[in-house]
């Protein structure tokens, strides 16, 4: 699954309820949309809600901004002065001539931070899984920064940021439920059971706007973190949070 493991989930009555849900379920068979829908919203309220989490820093959120913000930084500078400049202003073009792969790693690093704890290692792993659904039928760097350079208007951008905080949920009711699973119904019906969550996930994503134009925000200082927290929020909302 590509997820982090060795996570014991908290045994408050709302976790135990939801952990018992998703065992009843697993032994039945896959969730399926309208159950992955519950047990979404029933995770994210679990962790303190929509407030808890954008705005306290339930599920580990700090980690998820801070890689939100890079992303946002970057894309913001490619719309205003073009993606050779940004690549230029960022250090990396070096990335030109290099193999696809390479230069998607390579992305993942500067926008990523240190995968040196679990929420990070989460957040990590939602950017690459945003990386892989934004490069996955492109080929080499003037492909890539094609994509790119259509991710920069504020919609776009938006719907990118929104679609990290997707991924992140999901990493972290994987590792919330991976193992638990496993235990119970074997690595294959797991896998295929939080299939099932990361299709909810992905179907629930939609494009709202925010009452600004985010690419001209200063995405280092407060104004930037407060664009995270609105786009957390809307999507968690959207979750059920």
């Amino acid at each position: 699954m590509g997820t982090s493991k060795g996570y014991d989930a908290p045994t408050t009555p709302q976790w135990g309820d939801l952990k018992s849900k998703v065992s009843r379920l697993a032994k039945v068979g896959r969730p399926g949309s309208d159950n992955s829908k519950e047990l979404v919203g029933q995770f994210i309220r679990a962790n303190g809600g929509t407030q808890g989490v954008a705005k306290n820093g339930g599920m580990g959120a700090k980690s998820a901004q801070a890689v939100a913000k890079n992303l946002g930084s970057f894309l913001s500078l490619v719309n205003r002065l073009g993606i050779n400049e940004a690549l230029k202003q960022t250090g990396l073009e070096h990335l030109k001539g290099k193999a696809t792969s390479d230069i998607v790693l390579s992305l993942i690093d500067y926008f990523g931070e240190e995968a040196s704890t679990i929420d990070q290692v989460d957040a990590r792993n939602a950017l690459s899984q945003l990386m892989d659904e934004m490069f996955e039928k492109v080929e080499g760097i003037d492909e890539i920064t094609q994509v790119l350079e259509g991710c920069s208007n504020p919609d776009s951008l938006t719907e990118m940021l929104e679609k990290f905080f997707g991924y992140y949920v999901y990493q972290q009711f994987c590792r919330s439920f991976y193992e638990r699973l496993a235990s119970k119904v074997g690595n294959a019906q797991a896998d295929a059971f939080l299939n099932d969550i990361l299709d909810y996930i992905k179907s629930e994503i939609t494009v709202f706007s925010l009452d600004k134009d985010i690419t001209q925000v200063d995405w280092s200082g407060p104004e930037g973190e407060s664009i995270c927290v609105q786009v957390l929020e809307k999507t968690l909302d959207v979750f059920g949070g």
